[in-house]
């Protein structure tokens, strides 16, 4: 193509047709210029292409990462709520002066259960889109604002309930005489080790006073307390995570 052009301007010189010549030089100068353009055009649609895919990619990390925290903090609702239930049947039990101190072992144990918990929203893909350069890729300003809202609260009620989780914790180990309350007693007595535990020697020295219950039955309020909570701030997590789920699928569907 190029050698045909060059043949054409070189007839153009040897006869003489000067004028032709430069009205012919302007004309191949617009189709290049032309050219170049169309290609640019093709290069930004291209590109635009894989702006597209990589944005419609980044919003499915986001709604999978809400999903899987999602599963994670309705496993934690119904723990809680165990362990809610469980506190409420140790004020029971402490109520009834005949009850079985072993029965009152048993609630106390499921109430503290795994109660401190660290759990942290997913943002491993709101991590790599601000780290990495790509925030542009979030054209949509007003999701963009969301999600940052999003992560934001996320961690603001989470680090409530973790608060809340560790100062059952600390409430019940921080007794300066678990033995004289019989808190510390009773739960070594379920989950201590019997080979080197001597747990009726052990009882023995528990003092199941009325000071002693009524020191118990306190903390089995107080827990009652942080479960109720917590089962709200894991009501605000999760409304606030339908919230984002709703935006998100809402912007996946202008892909389809």
């Amino acid at each position: 193509m190029i050698k045909f052009f060059q043949k054409i301007r070189y007839n153009l010189m040897e006869t003489g047709k000067t004028s032709k010549y430069f009205k012919y030089a302007i004309g191949e100068i617009i189709l290049v210029v032309i050219g170049i353009l169309i290609a640019l055009q093709i290069n930004n649609w291209n590109q635009e292409l894989q702006n597209n895919k990589k944005e419609q990619k980044y919003y499915q990390k986001f709604l999978h990462d809400v999903l899987l925290d999602e599963k994670i903090i309705e496993a934690e609702v119904n723990a809680t709520e165990t362990r809610l239930q469980a506190a409420n049947n140790v004020a029971r039990l402490l109520l009834n002066d005949e009850t079985d101190l072993s029965l009152i072992s048993n609630q106390l144990q499921i109430s503290i259960a795994n109660s401190t918990m660290d759990f942290k929203p997913t943002t491993n893909t709101y991590d790599d889109v601000k780290f990495s350069g790509n925030l542009n890729l979030i054209r949509d300003d007003t999701l963009k604002f969301k999600l940052d809202r999003f992560y934001s609260k996320q961690n603001q009620i989470m680090k409530v309930i973790n608060t809340n989780t560790e100062l059952i914790a600390k409430r019940l180990m921080g007794e300066k005489d678990l033995i004289k309350t019989f808190a510390g007693t009773l739960f070594m007595e379920g989950i201590g080790d019997t080979t080197s535990m001597n747990t009726k020697r052990l009882r023995k020295y528990i003092q199941s006073t009325s000071e002693s219950n009524y020191a118990l039955l306190n903390h089995a309020v107080i827990f009652t307390m942080f479960f109720k909570r917590n089962l709200i701030h894991f009501d605000e997590l999760l409304d606030n995570s339908s919230q984002m789920k709703i935006a998100l699928k809402e912007k996946l569907q202008g892909y389809d």
